[in-house]
Order: C-alpha cells, then structure tokens, then sequence
C-alpha cells in the first residue's frame, strides 16, 4: 500500500472522528450553561476533556499532511484555550482588583487562542481540499469570515457585559445564536470532506 494511500485512509479516519466531536460539542454547547455547570461541576470538565481531544485529533491531521501546518497550530490552540478555560474557571471564584484583572486577561488569552484555532483548522479544511474539491475549499474559506468574526462578537460581548451589561448580554446571545447556526453548516462541511477522503481511498 502506497505511503499516499496510508495518508489519505489516515486522514479519513481522524475527519470522521472530528465530525462526531464536533456533533458532541455542538450539542453540549448549547446545553451546557453557566447554571448548568453550577448544578453539574463535573460538565465543565467534561467540556473541556473534549476540546482538548478535539485538538488532539487536529495533531494527528497535521502528522498525516505535514504540508498543512495549520491543523497542527489549531490543535495547540485548542488545548491551550481548553486549559486557560480551566484555569479561568479556577480564578474567577476570587476578588479583588488583582484577581480580576488576573480573570479579564486569562479570559482574552482563551478567546483569542480560540479565534486562532478556529481560524487555522478552517484555513486546514481548505487547504487540504484546494486540489481535491475547490468548489468545497472555497466554502470552507468563506466560512472562516463567519465564524471568526461570530467569535469575535462573543468575546466583545463578554467582556462589554463587565462595563455594559445589557449591551453585552445582548452581543453574547446574538453572535451565540450566529455560532450555532455557523457551527451547523461547519458540521455539513466536515462530513463533506471526510466523505470526499473516503471516496479517495
């Protein structure tokens, strides 16, 4: 069996299983609420258990196509944007002008590791799909404006709700609602290309 061959069954195999984190995370998304977690600890940590194995399966494309250093650099920001999660969710039980800067500042590392991430796997997709199916690579590419932006929104929002908090609630469940329909078409598009991997074989 051919080294190509081996590459692309590799690399079918980690899109499916992206596909179905994706579905999982989705989900728990929009289950998964600050009242939610306050009854249930334990989700925060489930959460976070699968970003952080969303980012590892990202590694492991970047090892079946070196060429797309973008899976690699989105499966670190990942999990370094799962890790600040955390270690937010530790901080913000304190008080004082120390502990919120300390929270402010682990919050805009996360959203900005996040943006990154988000923004180098969908380069990734696109990528990889440019002499495969570029009607699919193009749509990928067009996605990215979306979700980048929708994330941006989120990320202003949260942090406008410290100084404005009508306002920032209201930018919060506008770019979330963004998100998830954005989130549902980036499903569609992650079956797509695992199915265009499959087809390859």
């Amino acid at each position: 069996m051919s080294k190509t061959k081996i590459c692309t069954e590799e690399m079918g195999k980690w899109l499916k299983i992206l596909f179905w984190l994706l579905i999982i995370s989705t989900v728990a998304g929009i289950f998964i609420t600050e009242e939610t977690v306050e009854k249930v600890p334990a989700l925060q940590l489930v959460s976070t258990l699968f970003v952080i194995a969303y980012g590892g399966v990202l590694l492991k494309m970047s090892a079946c196509d070196p060429a797309c250093g973008r899976y690699r650099t989105a499966g670190i920001c990942k999990i370094l944007s799962a890790a600040l999660s955390a270690a937010l969710s530790l901080l913000s039980g304190g008080t004082g002008v120390t502990a919120f800067a300390l929270v402010l500042l682990a919050l805009l590392a996360a959203a900005a590791l996040d943006i990154a991430g988000e923004y180098q796997e969908l380069k990734g997709h696109a990528a990889v799909l440019q002499e495969r199916d570029l009607l699919l690579s193009e749509k990928w590419l067009r996605l990215v404006k979306w979700y980048v932006g929708l994330l941006a929104g989120s990320a202003a929002g949260v942090i406008l709700s410290a100084l404005l908090p009508l306002a920032g609630v209201v930018l919060v469940l506008a770019a979330g609602v963004g998100i998830i329909v954005v989130s549902v078409v980036k499903i569609v598009y992650l079956y797509r290309t695992g199915k265009d991997y499959c087809v390859s074989r």
